[in-house]
This record gives structure tokens, C-alpha cells and sequence, in this order.
């Protein structure tokens, strides 16, 4: 199940669901509201790319994430809408 989270212009977490919940660990309850660069120890470039989505460019990168259990790879595609 893929993980999407929806985010508004200044990055922060308006929708998390559940694959976002099961990979990262995170329920809904503490993502929402937050920014997203808060939530994890993201990549330097992670900031960027938000920032770049929400100027309105599409979006794709890849990252490991380092999490408490152990390590993710992400594909993320950040998209404007």
C-alpha cells in the first residue's frame, strides 16, 4: 500500500493515511498538522523538493529514511495540485 501524504503551500500535513501510518510509523493523529520535515529525520534535499512542489513543479525523487526500526528507501513523487 502505497504511502501518500497531502501537504499545503507551506508543507505541512493536511491528509496522512494509512500507508504513510504503516511505513513511517506515524499515526494520522500526530502527522496532521505538522510539518512534513518534522516528522522524520529526512534527507537535506527533502526540504527542497517540498519547496519545489509546492512552487508547482512535479517531483520525483528517492531517499533512504532512517527510522527507528531500521531504514526505508522511498520513491516519493510530489505533485502540485
Amino acid at each position: 500500500h502505497d504511502a501518500i501524504a497531502v501537504l499545503d503551500a507551506q508543507g505541512v500535513v493536511r491528509h496522512w493515511n494509512r500507508g504513510a501510518e504503516r511505513l513511517l510509523g506515524i499515526d494520522a493523529a500526530k502527522a496532521t498538522g505538522r510539518p512534513l520535515v518534522e516528522l522524520a529525520a529526512w534527507p537535506a534535499d527533502a526540504g527542497r523538493a517540498v519547496a519545489r512542489a509546492v512552487a508547482g513543479e512535479a517531483v520525483r525523487e528517492e531517499w533512504r529514511l532512517a527510522l527507528a526500526d531500521g531504514t526505508v528507501h522511498l520513491e516519493a513523487v510530489l505533485s502540485p495540485v
